[in-house]
């Protein structure tokens, strides 16, 4: 696996995205503030990989197997998504996730907090 690839791992789909079988890789959605927000950083999302925690069939289980050997970075979107990888001690960059509220709800916030985080 190429380890200049980041790792997403977000916590479930929503209903939203389960009722209209979207998937992180097709950028609509929570996936979209995220893409915009990667672009505008300059990281290509459509290089990346992504998965959610507690909906993709044995991401839990994969895990321990250390990621980290496979990708560059492994991104934790959101507090319960880190919590659970800090239990496992898998080692991540933390970000606040794309479906954010309050002030993050700014698209120049999030993508200045993206920009400090990944770069």
């Amino acid at each position: 696996m190429n380890k200049n690839r980041i790792l997403f791992i977000g916590e479930k789909r929503s209903q939203q995205a389960i009722d209209n079988n979207w998937h992180w890789y097709m950028g609509v959605s929570t996936a979209k503030v995220l893409f915009d927000s990667l672009r505008q950083i300059g990281i290509d999302p459509e290089k990346q990989d992504y998965m959610n925690l507690w909906s993709d069939e044995g991401v839990l289980q994969r895990l321990p197997y250390k990621y980290n050997e496979f990708y560059g970075n492994i991104v934790a979107m959101g507090q319960k998504v880190q919590k659970q990888l800090d239990k496992q001690g898998i080692k991540y960059i933390g970000i606040i996730h794309p479906a954010v509220r309050g002030k993050y709800r700014k698209r120049e916030l999030y993508v200045e907090h993206l920009k400090e985080r990944l770069q």
